[in-house]
């Protein structure tokens, strides 16, 4: 029996250094695609994150995302989503903002960012590097009222930062010791 199904992470594995494809990667996937076997990108992105080159690739019908939560079918344009439940993304987000950290939320196939600190100078205090400040302005919606905006969504992911790493542990250290 072969295989039905690859998947493969994005960034340092099917994209190169650059964050393209190769033309051989392309051609392995169309290769793929002809043997009836399935090219799933995979990836910490959500859907709206993807780069446009998988998107818009005619062999690739599946995106899994948000860190496995959601699946998303082009063809039917549907989407499977394995959000956490609300009681859960309420207690996160709580603990989250007792810290001055830098968030994103990964809910409709889209990631969403707190307008209020969406500038490179806020990201930099946070020590994103500067290709990351870049894909956050490209990819990321700005949303003002971010936290009431969070506790009314559906969240299949959160993307968290914190600018002191005493504090991350400490908050590691809490959500390891109440499941």
């Amino acid at each position: 029996m072969g295989y039905k199904l690859i998947a493969s992470d994005l960034d340092g594995t099917l994209f190169n250094k650059e964050g393209k494809i190769s033309e051989e990667n392309f051609e392995a996937i169309k290769t793929l695609h002809d043997m009836g076997v399935f090219f799933v990108p995979t990836s910490g992105r959500s859907f709206g994150e993807m780069p446009k080159v998988l998107k818009d690739n005619p062999y690739i019908r599946y995106y899994i995302g948000s860190d496995g939560g959601t699946i998303y079918d082009k063809k039917t344009d549907t989407t499977h989503s394995l959000c956490l439940p609300r009681k859960l993304s309420h207690y996160v987000l709580d603990k989250f903002l007792e810290y001055p950290v830098n968030m994103m939320i990964h809910t409709d196939n889209n990631s969403y960012v707190d307008a209020d600190i969406h500038t490179a100078d806020d990201y930099r205090t946070f020590n994103h590097s500067e290709n990351w400040i870049k894909f956050t302005f490209e990819t990321n919606i700005p949303t003002k009222n971010f936290n009431e905006f969070a506790y009314t969504k559906d969240i299949e992911m959160f993307c968290t930062f914190f600018k002191n790493h005493d504090e991350l542990l400490e908050c590691k250290d809490f959500f390891a010791s109440h499941p």
